[in-house]
């Protein structure tokens, strides 16, 4: 098994409950994890039988540049339903970060977890 990590991908969103919130995107910081059989990929070094990292970074941008959720916990679990669209990937997890959500704050976060069944 293999494990791809995404670290500190900046973008930004309109994102939030309060009214100010919906006014201007927010930046959001985005990491994920996740953990497919490269077995085949080590073997053959053909990115059909890898997980395309790239192609899923640009899939995930796309979607949270354009969305318009209102909870973080909302926006976090349509980035892990992309992320687990390839059926290679068995397990992954979130983690996205709000920054400007509490001021006093350095950010509020929230992660989630999915894994496939056997």
């Amino acid at each position: 098994m293999a494990t791809i990590r995404i670290n500190d991908l900046r973008t930004e969103s309109i994102i939030g409950i309060h009214k100010h919130e919906r006014k201007k995107k927010q930046p959001l910081i985005i990491n994920i994890t996740c953990t497919y059989n490269s077995t085949k990929s080590e073997r053959t070094d053909t990115i059909t039988d890898a997980v395309d990292y790239d192609t899923l970074t640009k899939k995930i941008l796309a979607h949270v540049s354009a969305s318009h959720y209102f909870l973080i916990e909302r926006l976090a679990s349509s980035i892990l339903e992309i992320v687990m669209e390839n059926k290679k990937i068995k397990e992954a997890t979130v983690h996205l970060h709000k920054p400007q959500a509490i001021k006093e704050a350095r950010s509020v976060s929230i992660e989630l977890h999915a894994q496939r069944s056997r």
